[in-house]
C-alpha cells in the first residue's frame, strides 16, 4: 500500500504553503508516491553503573582522573510484537546486559589504551576496561551498540535503535547509526 502526499511548491521558502490538490492534479507532479511507514514498537531499558576515567588528550578538567554515576539507555524497535505482546521481554536483554556491564564497566577504570597511568593501575590489580580511543560517553555508546548487536541476544525482527550513555545529570553521549537526530 502506498500513501500519497502533496508536494510543496513555493517561490519563497520562508512562505511555504501546502495546497491540497484536486482530483485533476493527481499525476501532474503535485503528488508523489512514497512507501507506507510500517508499524514501529519501541522499548527502552536503562542500566546504572559507576566508573572512573580520564581523557588524556583533553586540555580541560576531564584530563584528571574522575568518576561518574553512569546510565546506559538502550532503545529497541520491532515492526511486530511477539506472541506475548512484547517487542521482547525486558529480562531477556537487561539480565545479560547488566551482567556484562557489571563485569566490565561497573566500578572500573575505563581507559584509553595509550594512557600512561594504565600500566600502574593494572599492576595494582585494579579493574580496568581498555578502549582504543578516549573513553568518552560517545565512544562508550558506540562500543555498547556494537557489543549488543554482536552478542546474539536480539530475537529475529528486533533491532537496537540507539544507545546513550549519561555520565552526568546534564551530559549524554548518543550513538544511533543512520540517524540525523535522536
Amino acid at each position: 500500500m502506498q500513501v500519497l502526499l502533496p508536494i510543496i511548491r513555493c517561490k519563497h521558502p520562508a512562505r511555504i504553503k501546502i495546497k491540497k490538490p484536486n482530483r485533476s492534479q493527481i499525476g501532474n507532479g503535485y503528488l508523489q508516491n512514497i512507501p507506507q511507514i510500517p508499524n514501529m514498537y519501541k522499548i527502552i531499558t536503562k542500566i546504572q553503573y559507576e566508573y572512573a576515567h580520564r581523557l588524556i588528550h583533553h586540555l580541560g578538567k576531564c584530563r584528571n582522573l574522575h568518576g561518574h554515576s553512569g546510565e546506559a539507555v538502550l532503545e529497541f524497535t520491532a515492526e511486530n510484537l511477539n506472541h506475548n505482546g512484547f517487542v521482547m521481554d525486558f529480562g531477556d536483554i537487561k539480565t545479560p546486559l547488566k551482567a556484562w556491564i557489571n563485569a566490565n564497566w561497573d566500578h572500573a577504570f575505563l581507559a584509553n589504551a595509550q594512557d600512561p597511568l594504565l600500566p600502574y593501575i593494572q599492576s595494582e590489580g585494579l579493574k580496568c576496561f581498555i578502549f582504543p580511543h578516549e573513553p568518552t560517553a560517545e565512544v562508550m555508546a558506540h562500543y555498547l551498540y556494537q557489543h549488543v548487536n554482536q552478542s546474539g541476544l536480539l530475537p529475529t525482527g528486533v533491532r537496537l535503535l540507539s544507545v546513550s550513555i549519561q555520565e552526568t545529570c546534564s551530559g549524554i553521549g548518543y550513538y544511533a547509526p543512520n540517524l540525523i537526530t535522536p
